[in-house]
């Protein structure tokens, strides 16, 4: 799991002196966490929900290719910068994934409609 964040740096964030830097030493942390792998873990759970339509079967290469990177990348000292190149396929299948809930939400044809 920890492939998919950046952790925070300790270090920094215990010399810090301000409210400043210790935001700068969280927000790597703060972005990655909630953009990548709660990203990664919504889409999954969205694609599963909706995987009877056609267009989610476009995803299952690209969820394997992440899993397959990540498990291959596992064996060495865990850093998430070895999947950075994977935080773009994980991107457009939370994209996706947002667009499926909006659409069944019926969001966009409520404001159309007013």
């Amino acid at each position: 799991l920890r492939l998919f964040f950046t952790g925070i740096n300790h270090e920094t964030y215990a010399n810090s002196n301000n409210m400043k830097e210790k935001i700068m030493a969280i927000y790597p942390f703060a972005v990655t966490f909630t953009s990548i792998f709660i990203g990664l873990i919504f889409s999954i759970v969205v694609l599963l929900f909706n995987r009877k339509l056609e267009a989610v079967n476009n995803f299952i290469p690209i969820i394997f290719s992440i899993f397959l990177i990540a498990a291959s990348h596992s064996l060495f000292a865990i850093q998430s910068r070895y999947l950075v190149p994977m935080h773009l396929l994980i991107l457009i299948t939370l994209s996706y994934s947002i667009s499926l809930v909006v659409a069944k939400s019926g969001f966009f044809l409520r404001i159309i409609s007013k």
